[in-house]
């Protein structure tokens, strides 16, 4: 029999406290529930297909950092960035951009610390992400 214990939840301690909908901006929210109409299945596929593609990112971000090369990155930084501000999560957008500018530059200084910072914030935007999943079924 499955169990479920009591520590299903334990993972969500005060050390790291659940993120809701409003972690994400919401001029841009209400931009893209208008703009599909109010139809809940496009946002939701639009959500899940952010969701699939953006490990494959962050994996090309790793990679990049264990080849050093600063360029893999920056590409990488690239492609999130755009689609992280088309979906409200800005300040995950900007750690991306700050990866992009030091691709351009060639430098991998301080890379490594904004991986770091894109990860714990990945997270965040997930929990975002699927909240507002939740809000619009």
């Amino acid at each position: 029999p499955m169990k479920f214990g009591g520590n299903l939840f334990s993972k969500n301690s005060s050390s790291n406290p659940q993120v809701g909908l409003e972690y994400l901006d919401a001029n841009v929210r209400a931009e893209i529930e208008e703009m599909m109409d109010g139809e809940s299945d496009l946002i939701i596929d639009l959500i899940d297909t952010l969701l699939e593609s953006t490990p494959e990112q962050l994996d090309a971000i790793d990679a990049g950092l264990a080849a050093s090369d600063p360029q893999v990155v920056g590409d990488a930084g690239h492609a999130l960035k755009s689609a992280m501000a088309q979906m409200g999560a800005l300040t995950l957008s900007g750690l991306c951009k700050d990866l992009e500018a030091l691709g351009r530059k060639n430098s991998l200084e301080g890379m490594a610390a904004i991986n770091k910072q894109v990860k714990s914030e990945y997270q965040k935007v997930t929990q975002a992400l699927e909240a507002w999943k939740v809000s619009l079924s």
